[in-house]
């Protein structure tokens, strides 16, 4: 959201638009409300002090009115429901940007761009909305203070131990409704006697929730904190009051009436007392008329347009008494009326109108006072949100066979037979498990190498996600697990999501590196997957050395944990010249029968070849063109000229038939 001045300002939009998942929106009133932004911010929020929320500056109360205000203008003011402001800091979560986001198919996969295959798909086991919203921005945003980390992993290992508590939890979670969105359309007026209903039984199911972790939990210091925060007792009394004033099952439509139960409004009940005789009266009229005129297909109904009336099928016309007055002729069918019939109607119509009207004010006062009840409401469904999520962490370690990671401040990485938390559902076979241990002293860079389909990607990838997973305060897929608190995580991989901004594939490339080199720290994971293939081979590889080599000595003295899974063996060199800090690694490769067997196994060593034409063999190329591959490799490109040497000449099936009698 951009100030005119800001959106008039050239550069800051070209380079704003460049960022792919930014759309940008100009608020002409910005000034308006950043120039009283004080002022505005504490009447919203009702404080004495914007310090409340940590805002200590001018231009950060200016940013927040800013915002507020453009919220105010698009929500037609119905912002009541915006109760603080919270303000979050880079070094207050691990950062990642939304390349390795997108590498890391955390939230979709890269082929289809769906969920499936992601790993959200795999660990998100939430039965509500709002859970379900909570479990993304986790994932997102890792923790980096390691009291908030252990306490996110010793409520899941308390949850894992108890089987029961979590089967009556989940049922409870279950029928829960997105209380999120049912308090968003009732602060922006958009809510309907239907959602205030939804809205009461969830109220009821996080009383229950709450009521359960207290039968089982309440001595139990991890749980203590969850129970304080699901705020029963404003819950309970704005249930009662719900209680008290709906009916069960009311209509959609609020302006409808039948909604507000009796006891609630003296004149409301004195109105529909006051009609009663008249309503019964019009329902048993087409009974009595029926006996008294001897016509079976005479009806008594209701439209918008002529009220209550009476309904005769032509055939019966004969039969009509004289009382009756003609009001519509249909094609089949007349409609009458009876003097009676209009006095009742008249009664009813009236009455219906006023109790109508009546119903609606009432309905309206319950919503003004269920307002006086969001602040609670919103943070005891915050909590429930982290219960799900808790829930489904450990019914997703218990599943899979996760472990506990041990957390530490420190900068060095164990993970002992650890394994693709996606990769190992989606296949058939048994995951192959593999470790490694980093630090930015001795075992700071690796060099990964071996061929494709061996698993350079998925074990590279496994890493990263490996922590990540453990940030979040979830078991992590490994027999054993130690992680010292990661800042940021890099990784890089293809190009594909910005070749449609118009720069090149090693452009992106660069831009990539570029960003990873300028600001990674000490404490950064970082994973290279296949730097400088963009380009020439010697301008790749010197690149690729020259990244690898920044990384390990720079100015900064920086020493990120990275992993560098490349196809230039010339970097496994980088071992001898830097043998206190470089590791040369590789996914090993058993030859059988002519045949190559991916054994998915990372190995210490350097690999010397890269079975490129065995995998091509594999994805299926013609069999002319894999010998030719051979050929050509074996007699190193001294034959390489095509037209020259012919290499596919086309056979003529006249002298293969005479080669073959001779």
């Amino acid at each position: 959201v951009l100030s005119f001045k800001q959106y008039t300002n050239i550069r800051l939009v070209k380079l704003l638009k460049e960022l792919k998942t930014l759309k940008l929106t100009l608020f002409e009133d910005f000034e308006i409300y950043s120039q009283e932004a004080e002022t505005f911010l504490k009447n919203h929020f009702n404080i004495k002090s914007l310090e409340s929320y940590g805002i200590h500056n001018k231009e950060t109360a200016e940013v927040a009115a800013g915002l507020l205000g453009y919220l105010k203008n698009t929500q037609s003011g119905h912002i009541t429901n915006l109760k603080r402001i919270i303000q979050r800091k880079a070094e207050q979560t691990l950062q990642m940007d939304i390349s390795t986001i997108n590498n890391l198919e955390i939230l979709k996969n890269i082929r289809t761009g769906e969920k499936e295959g992601s790993l959200l798909n795999v660990l998100d086991k939430t039965h509500t909305a709002f859970g379900g919203r909570l479990f993304k921005k986790w994932l997102l945003n890792p923790l980096v203070k390691k009291e908030q980390i252990q306490e996110r992993l010793d409520l899941v290992e308390y949850f894992i131990h108890k089987e029961q508590l979590r089967i009556n939890v989940e049922k409870l979670l279950r029928q829960t409704k997105d209380i999120e969105r049912i308090i968003s359309r009732i602060t922006l007026h958009t809510e309907n006697p239907k959602d205030v209903i939804l809205l009461k039984d969830s109220l009821i199911k996080l009383i229950e929730i709450k009521e359960v972790l207290q039968e089982e939990s309440e001595k139990e210091v991890k749980v203590k904190k969850i129970l304080k925060n699901i705020k029963s007792k404003k819950l309970k009394e704005l249930n009662n009051i719900i209680e008290k004033t709906l009916v069960e099952e009311p209509p959609t439509d609020p302006k409808q009436g039948s909604l507000i139960k009796k006891g609630v409004n003296q004149k409301l009940d004195s109105l529909k007392e006051e009609i009663l005789g008249s309503q019964e009266w019009i329902a048993e009229l087409e009974t009595k008329e029926k006996a008294k005129t001897n016509i079976p297909s005479l009806k008594v109904r209701y439209n918008k347009v002529f009220g209550y009336y009476i309904e005769v099928s032509k055939s019966y016309a004969e039969k009509v008494p004289k009382e009756y007055l003609r009001k519509q002729t249909l094609v089949n069918a007349e409609r009458y009326i009876t003097a009676e019939l209009k006095e009742h109607e008249e009664k009813v119509l009236k009455a219906e109108e006023e109790i109508n009207d009546l119903e609606y004010e009432i309905f309206k006062k319950l919503i003004t006072k269920i307002k006086e009840y969001v602040e609670p409401i919103q943070k005891s469904a915050r909590e429930v949100a982290k219960l799900d999520i808790l829930i489904s962490f450990s019914n997703t370690a218990i599943e899979n066979a996760y472990t506990k990671p041990k957390i530490h401040t420190g900068d060095s990485l164990e993970i002992i037979e650890g394994r693709h938390p996606v990769v190992e559902k989606a296949i058939e076979n048994p995951f192959i498990p593999n470790s490694l241990t980093m630090d930015s002293q001795e075992k700071q860079v690796y060099i990964l190498t071996g061929p494709n389909m061996a698993g350079k990607s998925v074990f590279a990838r496994q890493i990263a996600l490996i922590a990540i997973l453990a940030q979040c305060g979830s078991y992590v897929p490994a027999k054993r697990a130690s992680i010292g608190i990661i800042d940021k995580v890099f990784v890089r991989s293809g190009a594909s999501d910005f070749i449609s901004s118009g720069m090149s594939t090693f452009m992106v490339e660069m831009v990539e590196t570029a960003n990873i080199l300028n600001n990674a720290t000490t404490k950064s994971l970082i994973i290279l997957d296949e730097v400088g293939r963009g380009t020439g081979t010697k301008d790749g590889i010197a690149i690729a050395t020259a990244v690898a080599e920044y990384l390990i000595y720079n100015p900064e003295n920086k020493h990120p944990k990275t992993l560098f899974a490349t196809h230039y063996h010339e970097l496994q060199s980088l071992e001898k010249e830097y043998p206190n800090k470089v590791t040369n690694i590789r996914m090993a490769v058993k030859e059988e029968k002519n045949k190559v067997i991916f054994l998915h196994k990372v190995v210490k060593g350097a690999a010397n070849h890269s079975y490129g034409i065995e995998v091509a063999k594999l994805a299926g190329i013609p069999e002319k063109v894999i010998k030719r591959s051979k050929e050509l490799l074996k007699n190193n490109f001294k034959e390489a000229s095509v037209i020259k040497n012919k290499p596919f000449k086309q056979s003529n099936p006249l002298i293969e038939e005479i080669k073959k009698i001779n």
